[in-house]
């Protein structure tokens, strides 16, 4: 009877446990799959603040191709996350690119930046003078980064990350990854789409999704632990029961 009653115990206990885990579940902060054609510049997103920007951006069939403003002049908009990043988190970004109607790069840039507080940190694209995938911005604390060998195709689907209280990213094309450590403490708050214009560099994206992914505190792993070992217990007494 007492080793019956210590198994149920054991069993109420790491079931208090695992239910008083904090569930880690991303907060969708901005997305944008482009349904709506026509002028992109004072738009709304599926979630997130008005598209504000070059006006000739035009969404057609679900994409968004800075080949079809027509200009030769550098195109460039944005739109705010419903709430910045901040400590304790994890940006993780994902978007889909097609191919053009223009030129994915020749001497130029093209691609989607993020900004905190108006200041451009991240841009992922081609970062201008190469014909291929990469990573450039102050918030890197390095140079331009590119992958080897290097990655043209325009259709792609890219994954970011950033680390808000380290400064850590990584970058993930195509199955191919780079990652670093840059500045630390950059509360993003934004993202944009900037190419140098018509036949020089474009890019086409089909959909935007930005995610706030909250870190467990030390206690949480703590607890997970103390739940595990408990479980690990109680089946432990049924076998030599």
């Amino acid at each position: 009877m007492l080793r019956l009653a210590t198994s149920r115990t054991l069993i109420l206990l790491s079931s208090f446990i695992v239910a008083a885990l904090p569930t880690f579940a991303a907060t969708t902060i901005f997305s944008e799959n482009f349904s709506t054609n026509g002028t992109l510049n004072g738009m709304s997103p599926d979630v997130g603040g008005t598209w504000s920007g070059s006006s000739g951006l035009t969404v057609e069939d679900g994409v968004l191709d800075t080949a079809l403003s027509n200009t030769p002049s550098p195109d460039s908009i944005s739109a705010s996350f419903t709430q910045a990043l901040g400590s304790g988190e994890i940006l993780g970004l994902s978007f889909i690119t097609t191919e053009t109607q223009g030129l994915f790069a020749t001497n130029g840039y093209a691609g989607l930046t993020l900004y905190a507080g108006g200041t451009e940190y991240f841009f992922i694209g081609s970062p201008g003078l190469v014909d291929e995938w990469g990573i450039t911005g102050t918030g890197l604390s390095a140079s331009t980064q590119t992958f080897t060998p290097a990655l043209t195709a325009e259709a792609q689907t890219v994954y970011f990350t950033y680390e808000y209280d380290t400064g850590d990213w990584s970058l993930n094309i195509g199955g191919e990854n780079l990652n670093g450590t840059g500045v630390a403490n950059l509360e993003i708050d934004s993202v944009g789409i900037v190419s140098d214009g018509y036949n020089i560099a474009d890019i086409a994206i089909s959909s935007i999704g930005l995610e706030l992914i909250p870190i467990p505190e030390p206690g949480s792993y703590a607890l997970l632990f103390a739940g595990g070992l408990l479980g690990l217990l109680v089946l432990r007494r049924r076998i030599t029961k």
